[in-house]
């Protein structure tokens, strides 16, 4: 009896527990009656099967909410783009999966427009040959949706959305989108997230680390996308 105890004790005291925030933006993360969902969710959670001595626990949060979360060490990992403006680049441990980022629109995009309204999610970056565009030419968004939305009924003249938002729009709505309404897409860059960290010692970021790619080269992962 006395060594099930110690076992137990043992057992218990060699699991990291690691707080992750997923930012709430489909089809990356979403709560469903108390339980994450997504493709950020997903992919996390295969990097954390490979690990038998780190525990992933999760909550979702609006983007904003999450950074600050993290920066004040309220969650210890999340995934996004670096970003310069938030403050955030100080926690990136390592490169994860990212997006292909595309400008879509009723025409061609170019910055040169003359009526350019640029739909883009509040505070996120996008690269320096979007983030640098006047600010006169840009319309905040809250939600990729609502930029769609927006697209369709001309009160933005062109949309930055990331490949995984785009293909998972047109899964949704059985869209042939190189045919439809995201026929004139023009592609801005390729950029990868980081996995951010706060508040987790250098042996549980290797662990992290190890199981992460080893789960990329298993799935031949390349893109967010590829799990849709």
């Amino acid at each position: 009896m006395r060594l099930i105890i110690a076992l137990c004790c043992f057992s218990t005291f060699a699991m990291n527990t690691v707080k992750v925030g997923l930012f709430a933006l489909e089809p990356y993360a979403k709560m469903v009656d108390g339980n994450p969902q997504g493709i950020m969710y997903q992919f996390l959670n295969e990097v954390d099967e490979e690990m038998s001595d780190v525990k992933f626990r999760y909550d979702v949060f609006p983007y904003n909410r999450m950074i600050n979360q993290l920066k004040g060490g309220d969650i210890e990992l999340a995934v996004f783009y670096e970003n310069n403006k938030a403050g955030t680049n100080e926690l990136k441990a390592f490169e994860t999966l990212g997006n292909i980022n595309y400008i879509i629109g009723a025409t061609l995009y170019s910055k040169d427009i003359e009526k350019l309204k640029l739909g883009l999610i509040r505070l996120a970056s996008y690269g320096p040959e979007i983030d640098d565009i006047a600010q006169d030419k840009k319309i905040f968004l809250k939600t990729y949706d609502q930029g769609i939305k927006m697209l369709k009924y001309r009160r933005i003249s062109h949309l930055v959305i990331p490949s995984t938002t785009f293909y998972d729009y047109c899964k949704k709505n059985s869209l042939e989108c190189e045919k439809d309404i995201f026929k004139n897409k023009t592609r801005v860059n390729e950029k990868n997230n980081w996995v951010h960290v706060k508040n987790i010692s250098l042996e549980v970021q290797r662990k992290i680390k190890q199981a992460h790619d080893k789960v990329i080269k298993k799935k031949k992962y390349q893109y967010l996308h590829d799990l849709l």
